[in-house]
C-alpha cells in the first residue's frame, strides 16, 4: 500500500493511510482448527520438568539489574517517556530493591501486571526504499521499559529450554545460528531444502491462538503460556 502523492500531503491523511494498512496487516485471520490440530500432533518432545520449574523460579534481584543495565545511547524514551538510563538509576537504587523485586515476581507468579506493563504504541521507522511505500517501514511497539527487562528474563529462560526440543537445523531466533551461517555452510544444502517466506505473511498475522497452543504442546507451563496473554 503506498502513500500517492496526491491524496497524503498532509498529516490527517497520512495517518489514514497508515491505520488502514496496519489494521489490515494485523487482522486476524480465520484458522482451520483440526489442521492446526493435525499439525501439533506432529510434536513429540516437551520440556522436562526441571526445564519447567527453570522457566518458572522467582526471579534474582541481580538478574533484574543485569537486564536492565544494557542502555542504549540512540534508544528512544520508553512509552512512559523515561529514558532507560534514568531507568536503570531508579531500579539499582537501594530505596527501589524491595518494590521492584516484590512487582516482577509478583508478575512470574501471580500474574499481577502493573498497568503501564499491559499498555503499548506503535511506531513506524523507515527502514530503506521510497519513504512513501509504507511496506518500507518498520512497525516497533514502545513498552515500559521495566516491562521490557521482565521479557528479556522471560525470554532467556525460554530460549535456554528451548533447545533442548527445537531441531539442530532450525536457522533463526536462536543464538548463533542465524540464516547467514547456514547459508555459507555447503553441507546444509545436501539433504535439506531451504524454505523462504515473507516475514510479513510468516510473522505479522499469526493467530492468537496459535501460539499459545503450540507453546502448550511443547510443555511450557501453563501459567507462562496464560500470563503473556496481558503482554502480548
Amino acid at each position: 500500500m503506498k502513500i500517492l502523492e496526491n491524496s497524503c500531503l498532509d498529516t490527517e491523511s497520512k495517518l489514514n493511510d497508515v491505520e488502514a494498512f496496519y489494521q489490515d496487516l494485523y487482522m486476524e485471520k480465520p484458522i482451520d482448527m483440526n489442521c492446526l490440530n493435525a499439525m501439533l500432533g506432529h510434536i513429540n518432545r516437551t520440556l522436562s520438568s526441571e526445564n519447567t520449574a527453570q522457566i518458572m523460579e522467582s526471579i534474582d534481584y541481580d538478574d533484574i539489574l543485569d537486564d536492565a543495565r544494557p542502555t542504549p545511547k540512540e534508544s528512544s524514551p520508553d512509552l512512559e517517556g523515561i529514558g532507560y538510563e534514568i531507568r536503570y538509576l531508579l531500579v539499582s537504587h537501594p530505596s527501589c530493591r524491595d518494590i521492584i523485586h516484590q512487582v516482577f515476581n509478583e508478575a512470574i507468579h501471580l500474574a499481577k501486571f502493573p498497568t503501564p506493563w499491559q499498555v503499548s504504541c506503535t511506531v513506524i521507522l523507515h527502514k530503506k526504499g521510497a519513504k512513501s511505500d509504507l511496506a518500507n517501514y518498520r512497525p516497533i511497539a514502545r513498552i515500559a521499559a521495566d516491562c521490557n527487562v521482565f521479557t528479556r528474563i522471560m525470554n532467556s529462560r525460554a530460549v535456554q529450554v528451548a533447545n533442548k526440543i527445537i531441531t539442530p537445523y532450525q536457522c533463526g531466533f536462536l543464538p548463533d545460528n542465524a540464516y547467514s551461517a547456514s547459508w555459507r555452510n555447503p553441507s546444509n544444502f545436501a539433504a535439506y531444502a531451504v524454505i523462504m517466506l515473507d516475514n510479513d505473511k510468516a510473522f505479522e498475522s499469526v493467530h492468537p491462538k496459535y501460539l499459545p497452543q503450540v507453546l502448550l504442546k511443547f510443555g511450557f507451563p501453563e501459567a507462562f503460556v496464560t500470563y503473556h496473554e496481558p503482554l502480548r
